[in-house]
């Protein structure tokens, strides 16, 4: 299916079609260009039909004595008379200084116009030359039936965020980054990448006849802008990577979850949102990747801040780099939100509580401040009397296009992500010290979660706090793909403390400690009005094991002034 004008009557009717479909005017296949493709373009001899988008048609085409491979955009001049918003010329000059220069945008080499003879038809036709690209479209490559390697899917992901970045730099947007636009590129032996996950691929962008200096998604249209469509694209990677849940390897699952985590993170509506640059995406995929073969222990990577702006969006930092980077004279504003009890923190968009909400992390608790001992750090655990879980509210985000609002999933995903948090911050906790770790503690955290969420019996089988962990992130990973009947048992009031009650029995250290859940930006940033009332309604309750500490925008709490509803 596709969106595709007849080469012979133009229209604005934008609704998908497939080729075999016949123009209601003509009568003639919208893949009449194709099905007819001309054997001859002025001196290039056309070698194959390539595929056909809404204002034309490509063709693989050799040229002179060295039959050197280009790719002819064809288009009639018709459908540029029928749409006078559309320059041929001016497209073909932006499309130039666009590629110039960059990578990962298929380059243009001339332009022209021709008449083109398709069957027993002449056409009055403008050509564009571009650069051939030789390998498969990314929508091949999500095919069910199409293998996909894990390293070939991290590399991927990295060149689509690279795409944005050079777009990004040339002040454009390509608009139309479907993934029919992509192309896979495949390098020759002497042509690999160096410093590549996969050196013997590129993801190439092509098709920039919708690029201009702002983006046209159109959210109720459900056009989708360039993030979004990275989004999308991460979002079907992530589903090839777990096609099998009883046959997944660790890198699959580390992988899917990261790339998981940036779809979330670039998923919301482009105004409602700053991006973090993409640099910090792409390192996060390869740190996901190249430490694989080792325990998830990211807490001794040391911290680099190698530009000026470096994680300069507090969502991509992490928390055990916070207490180099936060000021807070006298704890002032820690103390003021790590008293018991739940509290909703507010201020206005970028000034800072995502990067005070992570200070209460136990990651960023238990990092070692200016050559500490481990005795020392303890000392510390031991004196805060709580233990911070970190989640952002991105974990709530439905996949793109999805309508479904299904109460208890919102809960469910809230669940199970802060049981992750609970296993990962033991698993820093026994790095310190294995003696603070109880060796039943991957058992209390396995019930606790399996008692209060629907078809989680799974995780009971953990074997150990790294297996508990995997099984948690693939988990995870299910809610958000909307494919599998999870959800709460019972209320949140209920499932959250007898969460906390594990946590406490998984050490000594914990056992007196209130646990908090640190759940940062529950906002129209992400969710709808009726979603946000109902997790302030259902979360802020009393407990003496336990309470949420929300961040919001002051906007959004002054909408909803009642916080039990």
């Amino acid at each position: 299916m596709g969106k595709y004008c007849c080469f012979f009557c133009p229209a604005k009717d934008f609704d998908e079609k497939l080729l075999d479909d016949s123009c209601p005017n003509c009568g003639r296949k919208y893949g009449f260009p194709l099905y007819n493709a001309p054997s001859e373009i002025k001196d290039y001899r056309i070698v194959e039909p390539l595929e056909r988008g809404f204002y034309g048609a490509t063709y693989i085409a050799e040229r002179g004595a060295l039959k050197a491979k280009s790719v002819l955009k064809v288009s009639p001049k018709d459908f540029f008379r029928f749409f006078p918003n559309k320059d041929f010329h001016k497209e073909c000059q932006v499309h130039m200084e666009v590629a110039g220069g960059t990578e990962h945008i298929v380059g243009i080499r001339d332009m022209f116009d021709i008449d083109v003879t398709f069957g027993d038809i002449v056409i009055s036709c403008y050509v564009a030359e571009l650069n051939y690209v030789d390998g498969k479209s990314l929508a091949e490559y999500l095919r069910p039936e199409t293998e996909l390697s894990p390293t070939s899917a991290a590399q991927i992901a990295i060149d689509l965020l690279k795409i944005r970045d050079e777009l990004q730099k040339k002040n454009v947007n390509h608009n139309d980054l479907h993934a029919e636009n992509i192309i896979i590129e495949t390098l020759g032996p002497n042509a690999g990448r160096t410093a590549a996950i996969d050196g013997a691929i590129r993801a190439v962008a092509i098709d920039l006849g919708s690029v201009s200096d702002g983006s046209k998604s159109d959210s109720e249209q459900l056009r989708l802008g360039d993030l979004h469509w990275i989004a999308t694209h991460l979002n079907n990677i992530v589903g090839k990577l777990i096609r099998d849940p009883d046959d997944i390897s660790d890198l699959d699952n580390r992988l899917a979850s990261e790339l998981q985590r940036i779809a979330q993170s670039i998923s919301p509506n482009a105004e409602n949102q700053r991006t973090p640059d993409s640099a910090d995406f792409i390192r996060q995929i390869e740190e996901a990747y190249y430490h694989v073969t080792q325990p998830w222990r990211p807490w001794r990577e040391p911290l680099e801040l190698r530009t000026f702006n470096a994680s300069y969006n507090a969502q991509t930092m992490h928390a055990w780099h916070v207490p180099q980077l936060l000021v807070d004279p006298d704890r002032q504003w820690i103390n003021s939100i790590c008293s018991p009890g739940p509290q909703v923190v507010t201020g206005m968009r970028g000034c800072g509580k995502t990067m005070l909400l992570r200070a209460l992390q136990f990651h960023a608790r238990a990092a070692q401040y200016n050559m500490e001992s481990n005795e020392e750090i303890l000392d510390r655990l031991k004196n805060d009397n709580y233990v911070g879980l970190f989640v952002s509210a991105q974990r709530l985000l439905d996949r793109l296009g999805e309508k479904t609002e299904r109460k208890l999933d919102s809960f469910a995903r809230l669940f199970v992500a802060y049981g992750l948090e609970a296993v990962r911050a033991a698993n820093h906790l026994h790095d310190i010290d294995e003696k603070c770790i109880s060796s039943q503690a991957y058992k209390y955290l396995a019930e606790a979660i399996a008692g209060h969420l629907k078809n989680s019996e799974d995780i009971t089988l953990a074997t150990s706090m790294y297996d508990l962990e995997s099984r948690l992130n693939r988990l995870l990973i299910s809610l958000s793909q909307s494919e599998y009947d999870y959800s709460l048992t019972g209320h949140p009031n209920t499932a959250f403390p007898s969460l906390a009650e594990a946590i406490r029995r998984s050490s000594p250290i914990w056992q007196n400690a209130q646990i908090l859940f640190l759940l940062d930006d529950v906002s129209t940033r992400y969710l709808k009005q009726p979603r946000i009332e109902e997790l302030l309604s259902a979360l802020l309750f009393q407990s003496p094991l336990c309470a949420f500490k929300l961040t919001s925008e002051a906007q959004t709490i002054e909408r909803n002034r009642s916080a039990g509803g």
